[in-house]
């Protein structure tokens, strides 16, 4: 497998407070977790600040957001639960090469408006001890 880190991943994503935000999906983008495992990665840009913004804060719009979902065989229904709800239909079996898979992914999700549940977290699997912005739940936006 070959990883290509795009030049506009982004620089320094910013810690957000638990609040909930208006986020449009912009690129999903496939790679390998820090255990070389496949996975793929959602970048969402912040449309719109919601509850729970602290007063005085700069604003949120504009900002970026990811969210990352393992593709290892026994994960695959967590990103099927989203495609599924954007699509009306699950991912298609079989097997597919990156660049595919990554192609199928942003035609159906990228442009997708969703009212994303963020709140600061350390990651749990070792990566880092310093907290980052998880999207704890989130709801599309019909």
């Amino acid at each position: 497998m070959k990883i290509i880190v795009p030049k506009d991943l982004g620089g320094e994503l910013r810690l957000f407070p638990a609040c909930v935000v208006r986020a449009t999906l912009e690129k999903v983008m496939l790679g390998q977790s820090r255990n070389k495992q496949p996975k793929a990665t959602f970048r969402y840009t912040i449309t719109e600040e919601g509850e729970g913004v602290k007063e005085g804060e700069p604003s949120a719009i504009g900002e970026a957001v990811l969210e990352t979902y393992s593709l290892q065989e026994q994960s695959m229904w967590k990103i099927n639960s989203v495609y599924k709800e954007v699509t009306g239909e699950r991912i298609p079996q079989g097997d597919f090469n990156v660049e595919e898979f990554e192609a199928m992914l942003n035609e159906a999700l990228t442009g997708t408006e969703w009212d994303l549940y963020v709140e600061p977290q350390i990651p749990q699997d070792g990566s880092s001890t310093e907290e980052r912005t998880t999207v704890v739940k989130k709801e599309l936006v019909r």
